[in-house]
């Protein structure tokens, strides 16, 4: 495998995966402190084009963010 940063979630697991090994080493983590999920979430969405509120500032289908 190639260390390069992933531009797709299946290469993000994939690279997780692979630094994997349990239960002292993880190949990811999330903050769970402070922010918790919530901010983490929010980044990698729009990093993604997702986005939570469209232009009226109404919640955006979650269709759109599939």
């Amino acid at each position: 495998m190639d260390l390069a940063p992933p531009k797709t979630f299946a290469e993000y697991t994939q690279q997780a995966t692979f630094f994997t090994k349990a239960p002292n080493f993880y190949g990811t983590q999330f903050p769970g402190k402070d922010e918790a999920l919530t901010g983490t979430f929010y980044s990698l969405l729009v990093a993604n084009g997702g986005q939570l509120l469209d232009a009226r500032m109404h919640p955006s289908s979650i269709h759109r963010w599939a």
